[in-house]
């Protein structure tokens, strides 16, 4: 993810509809000198609707009569006439499009800091950048244009590809594979070794070692404080282009397919096999040795105790189709009713 600093810009609603590619519905020459959420609408401001409900409704009634809004052509526009809108058809994308028309895309010039420390046999491409208090250990390989914050540690043999970027605190441990246009946000921990142990008559308990590496495709992304573990003797897989949120925990050996997403503070416990296109909530957790089909979605707070074999929705715990889960919470609602009828 990049660094954006906001610029001293102004545009008319006319120009901005013109970069959308938008119907102008409103003052064309009303000047626009930032982006706001919804929620935020202001005076001078352009936010977007996703979709049409009372509750958007509410919100564009609410806000000011400078205020601008990028809508679908199903939005109800003639009902507010002292409004401003810019009709397109994905107002989302628009509005994500006209970024970089208020801020710009910052990162830190190329070089070496003289304050990290990198090892003579150490390989870095053209145009990286290594910030303070970095150390980037032996025969580690980092390709061209990466960006690495203050404070991050590259332990041996390990490899970052073109144009990625390591956020400060993060630790890149032994043999890892890091594909190229990679994000490792603040903090995350890559090939720690997974929790792996056996009764020892000796010690109570033994370490299993952990052999195995961890290896992400590219455009893969790895939130804040994430932890991914290594493999304990195959390696941690995560597919290209799959997105892993802040907090989340990786257990060694799991497998993740192409273009995933999961959320916050989720558990996948070791050896799980998660598809492509899967959707995995908040606070999901998968015990070890499961496997999760291509295009499945669970939703948070759900505990996946058995395979998930059907594309679909699942909820709860143990997770079960959506569907199913929806009509059991409305029997139990229905549960104390019931007894008190019985009990007369």
């Amino acid at each position: 993810m990049m660094i954006y600093r906001k610029l001293n810009a102004s545009f008319t609603l006319q120009e901005l509809a013109k970069k959308t590619s938008g119907k102008l519905h409103g003052d064309s020459e009303l000047r626009i000198d930032g982006l706001a959420p919804l929620e935020e609408a202001a005076d001078n401001a352009l936010a977007y609707i996703a979709e049409r409900n009372s509750q958007t409704i509410a919100q564009v009634k609410g806000s000011g009569e400078k205020a601008s809004f990028l809508v679908t052509a199903e939005f109800p526009i003639s009902d507010f006439p002292n409004r401003h809108f810019i009709e397109v058809p994905n107002p989302q994308r628009s509005f994500i499009a006209l970024v970089d028309e208020f801020y710009e895309r910052w990162r830190p010039e190329p070089g070496i800091n003289k304050l990290s420390e990198i090892d003579d046999s150490a390989r870095l491409g053209e145009g990286c950048t290594v910030s303070a208090f970095c150390t980037i250990m032996e025969d580690v390989q980092i390709g061209e244009n990466v960006v690495i914050y203050p404070n991050v540690t590259i332990y041996p043999r390990a490899s970052i590809g073109d144009n990625s970027v390591i956020h400060s605190g993060a630790v890149i441990r032994e043999d890892v594979e890091i594909g190229k246009q990679c994000i490792v946000h603040a903090g995350a921990r890559i090939g720690n070794d997974g929790f792996g142990y056996i009764p020892d008559p000796e010690h109570g308990l033994k370490a299993v070692p952990q052999i195995g590496r961890v290896i992400l495709g590219d455009y893969v992304e790895v939130g804040a404080n994430t932890c991914i573990d290594r493999g304990a003797a195959g390696d941690t897989e995560i597919g290209q282009g799959t997105k892993i949120d802040n907090l989340a925990q990786l257990g060694h050996n799991v497998k993740v397919g192409q273009y995933t997403v999961i959320c916050g503070t989720s558990a996948i416990g070791g050896s799980v096999k998660i598809g492509n296109q899967v959707v995995i909530g908040g606070a999901v957790g998968i015990a070890d040795h499961l496997r999760i089909v291509d295009g499945a979605r669970v939703g948070g707070r759900s505990g996946v105790t058995g395979h998930l074999k059907e594309k679909g929705d699942y909820l709860g715990y143990p997770a079960i189709k959506a569907y199913d889960w929806r009509r059991q919470q409305v029997a139990l609602r229905k549960l104390p009713d019931l007894l008190r009828k019985l009990k007369k």
